[in-house]
């Protein structure tokens, strides 16, 4: 655990101890509109350790100023009970959920077994009995639009110590499953240039409606679950019966490359995002999700020159100076689309123009990634000039440095 310096949390306790609305001798309580900004701030404040999933960390500042709060609350206080609550959380012993969840796959395949970082991933026809959801079965028909009935079900098993941990773990390795399938269907697809009637997503795989978190028994987690907010309609189902084989085969390349690369987590998260973003049917929504991603890949994140520049090293150099104009623009469109809200017509050409450019640069991590050992170095390798002159003139110096005895 570790306080970011940026933060002055005194500042913050102090807050907190001065709108604490309980008594000496009361459970602690605090005005709750004050005491949820402060919450909020703390987890930016807070660096809690890393094997701690973000969905849990609200709960362990939560309970550490609480404990906090029944001293004299302040940062030192403050930092002891975090560490407790660390060492508690991580003590406690993992248990075994099963995600029940389905992909807008239609249900004609052969059950298949995939195994991708703490997942075992089950792709079937029908949920087995033993999945029952009739506690939640109203609440859900309430909140989740009707959609075909031929999707494939998908049944991920994984270990955590909390459900909604174990939630975004499973969830985050089907998302990765259905990336790397996503990218072998769709990443030789060009940018189209005229804007679409139709308002579907880019991936032709994405997920299902609802999902739900069970014991292995099959029972419930307090019956809870999560559904997406967009409706699938019976023309995304994609018939993949054909494709199959070749599908199958590129994911478990992509898989063998990813772990190849030493900093292949980071290429999973990418994929994670890039999937997640050409899932959603507004082509204004997706183009802006899809550029953080372009700018994660590049190592650029709020640094538009250096972006476009990176991204335009790996075109040919024929195309070099197009490439960088179309950067351009696409840097105006998301401006215009984050800023002041500013639709385009053609928004859904400009996501493939984006798309396009960013599987350029994830080409270029699956294909050379092995060779760097970090995202940042692989990224920083795409300022190197272009000019040949410039390259050996610095290649002869660089041996003059290596050579020369100071």
């Amino acid at each position: 655990m570790r306080i970011n310096k940026k933060y002055n949390v005194n500042e913050l306790t102090d807050r907190l101890v001065k709108t604490r609305v309980s008594k000496p001798g009361e459970p602690v309580r605090f005005e709750a509109f004050v005491f949820n900004q402060v919450l909020s701030v703390l987890e930016s404040a807070i660096d809690l350790r890393p094997e701690i999933p973000e969905t849990d960390r609200r709960g362990i500042l939560l309970e550490a100023v609480m404990a906090a709060g029944k001293d004299s609350l302040n940062p030192a206080t403050l930092e002891k009970h975090l560490r407790r609550s660390e060492d508690t959380y991580l003590g406690r012993p993992k248990a075994q959920f099963m995600l029940a969840s389905s992909l807008s796959i239609a249900n004609t395949l052969p059950t298949s077994h995939h195994f991708l970082n703490s997942s075992q991933i089950k792709l079937i026809k029908t949920l087995p009995r033993r999945f029952s959801r009739a506690t939640i079965q109203d609440r859900a028909a309430s909140l989740v639009p009707g959609c075909p009935e031929n999707l494939t079900q998908v049944v991920a098993s994984v270990s955590s110590r909390s459900a909604t941990a174990e939630f975004e773990e499973a969830k985050g390795n089907v998302d990765l499953l259905r990336a790397l399938w996503n990218y072998s269907l769709t990443h030789n697809t060009r940018p189209i240039f005229f804007a679409f009637l139709d308002t579907r997503p880019l991936n032709p795989i994405v997920p299902g409606p609802l999902h739900t978190l069970h014991h292995p028994d099959g029972s419930l987690v307090e019956d809870v679950f999560w559904y997406e907010r967009q409706r699938i309609e019976t023309s995304w189902v994609f018939d993949a019966r054909q494709q199959w084989p070749k599908i199958a085969k590129a994911g478990r390349g992509l898989r063998a490359r990813l772990r190849a690369i030493p900093y292949g987590e980071d290429l999973e998260n990418a994929l994670v995002r890039y999937t997640r973003s050409l899932d959603e049917a507004d082509s204004s929504t997706a183009f802006t999700r899809l550029w953080g991603v372009l700018e994660f890949l590049t190592g650029t994140v709020g640094r538009y020159d250096p972006l476009v520049s990176r991204a335009a090293f790996l075109s040919q150099e024929k195309d070099r100076t197009f490439v960088s104009l179309l950067l351009q623009h696409l840097r105006d469109v998301r401006n215009g689309l984050v800023h002041t809200d500013q639709s385009r017509s053609n928004v859904t050409t400009y996501l493939y123009q984006l798309k396009w450019v960013t599987e350029m640069v994830l080409r270029y991590h699956l294909r050379n990634g092995k060779r760097f050992s970090s995202l940042a170095s692989a990224a920083e390798y795409l300022d190197t000039p272009t000019d040949r002159t410039v390259l050996v003139s610095r290649l002869r110096n660089f041996r003059l440095a290596l050579g020369k005895r100071w």
